[in-house]
């Protein structure tokens, strides 16, 4: 039969479902396209900025194919429940995760938990790698020069920074 390769993505909201994963007897197929992980409380307007067009996650899947079978596993509430009755072989992450600070890392904390493989980093380096500040602190503490840094949560912590010019504000 080849490779079970489970595809997790997130698609955009304001995106139509994709012709590709319209035809439920196709492995595919997402089981709730409708059922996206959105919140209305959270009104950023980039909030779904990082999440895939129907065309992204069609050529993803083409070129996954010819590897095996691809399963579309939306990273919405009911990724687990698919993941765990798909079963493939290993997932291919390109979610990017919607609540909290480790949100990146939700797919394969998952994945680790059921122990099905999951291409690319592991939980903890993508939530550090959404820290910069986390991220800055292990690196010097490894070794490795970075500039200094300052956390402002506030324009006040901001004016109290005492950092040299020029400065990175991010």
């Amino acid at each position: 039969m080849g490779v079970r390769i489970g595809l997790a993505f997130n698609l955009k909201p304001e995106a139509p479902a994709s012709p590709a994963g319209a035809d439920p007897s196709s492995p595919s197929s997402s089981d709730d396209s409708n059922g996206r992980a959105l919140r209305a409380d959270l009104t950023q307007s980039d909030l779904y900025a990082e999440w895939d067009e129907p065309a992204t996650i069609d050529a993803v899947e083409r070129a996954l194919s010819t590897l095996g079978r691809v399963y579309r596993l939306e990273a919405d509430e009911m990724f687990p429940a698919r993941l765990a009755l798909v079963r493939p072989d290993f997932v291919f992450n390109i979610a990017e995760g919607l609540y909290g600070p480790n949100r990146e890392g939700h797919v394969p904390a998952i994945c680790e938990f059921l122990g099905v493989p999951c291409h690319a980093s592991d939980p903890l380096t993508l939530g550090l790698s959404l820290d910069k500040r986390r991220a800055k602190e292990v690196l010097a503490y490894r070794g490795v020069p970075t500039a200094p840094f300052v956390l402002a949560k506030s324009p006040a912590d901001a004016r109290k920074a005492d950092l040299p010019f020029p400065l990175f504000v991010k």
